[in-house]
């Protein structure tokens, strides 16, 4: 198993290739599945100490590269976004090898990448993840997600505060606080399983860019963010 700061520093890099590569590059696109607005949302405020709005939509995609062993790795990210001031809360899964993942110049199809990443990173693997993280919690009120989960804060898509991928003490606390299964309609009108995971957020934050103000602060509050097992349709 490579060890923790490894798949951190890989994280770090596979986020910034994915939203830089351009077309023709072996890097797929996001799969993006809009959740609408009726339970998710954060309370609290955000490192530079604003609020969401009441405008909240949420999406979750995933991310995958090769790694330094030619080695598929993935993610999934959950999102939160305020469609009037264009803030976003990005919550990112621990980055996961699917060994059994073809280059991505031997895919055939679009079809066959969701295929394996399905596959590879599963709607049961994200309840497995999530379930024992909030049992962790309920027995342990100090214990915390961050070493494994990572956190970031854009503002329409452009990078403005992320949390020290490096140190989780400094970082602060992640915790699940609650998990529920259910059902919802994709987009085509197919009934698709999804997850709602009720986030605590205590983490110290750092602005991406040096323009960005203020270049520190606390991203304090609960978030509340859906998977929906519909991103693996085309």
């Amino acid at each position: 198993m490579k060890p923790k700061f490894l798949r951190n520093i890989f994280f770090t890099l596979l986020g910034l290739m994915l939203f830089s590569c351009e077309p023709g590059e072996d890097f797929l696109a996001e799969e993006e599945i809009a959740l609408g607005t009726s339970l998710v949302g954060f309370e609290g405020r955000l490192p530079n100490n604003l609020t969401f709005g009441t405008a909240i939509k949420a999406s979750n995609h995933m991310m995958s590269a090769m790694n330094l062993v030619q080695k598929m790795e993935g993610t999934h990210v959950l999102t939160i976004i305020d469609s009037k001031s264009g803030w976003e809360l990005h919550v990112s899964f621990p980055v996961r090898v699917m060994p059994e993942f073809p280059a991505f110049n031997e895919l055939q199809s679009h079809s066959e990448y969701l295929g394996h990443f399905k596959k590879g990173y599963s709607y049961e693997m994200i309840l497995e993840i999530l379930e024992s993280e909030m049992a962790k919690a309920l027995a342990d009120p100090t214990h915390s997600s961050i070493g494994d989960f990572s956190i970031r804060v854009k503002q329409n898509n452009d990078e403005r505060y992320i949390h020290n991928f490096h140190d989780p003490v400094e970082s602060g606390m992640l915790q699940v606080l609650r998990v529920e299964e259910g059902m919802e309609s994709s987009d085509s009108g197919v009934q698709t399983r999804k997850i709602e995971v009720e986030f605590g957020f205590d983490v110290n934050m750092s602005a991406a860019y040096l323009e960005t103000q203020p270049q520190t602060g606390k991203l304090k509050g609960k978030g509340i963010m859906k998977f929906s097992e519909a991103v693996f349709e085309e």
